[in-house]
């Protein structure tokens, strides 16, 4: 359990997701938060999704773990 809690937040794309969350947090709370920075975090988190698109299928057929 430990290890996939430290898996995940040495994921690039989990940090965003909750980088996103919290600013989508304080912006409900009344923090002013500028669109110009939400957007391209979810788009670098859509992004980074299609590029890890099948990419453990792949290892799976490499052998790889």
């Amino acid at each position: 359990m430990g290890n996939a809690i430290a898996t995940m937040f040495s994921s690039k794309k989990f940090l965003a997701a909750l980088g996103t969350v919290i600013l989508i947090v304080l912006e409900d709370v009344g923090a002013p938060i500028p669109e110009e920075v939400v957007v391209p975090l979810v788009a670098y988190i859509v992004a980074q999704g299609i590029a890890d698109f099948g990419k453990e299928r792949v290892k799976a057929e490499q052998g790889g773990t």
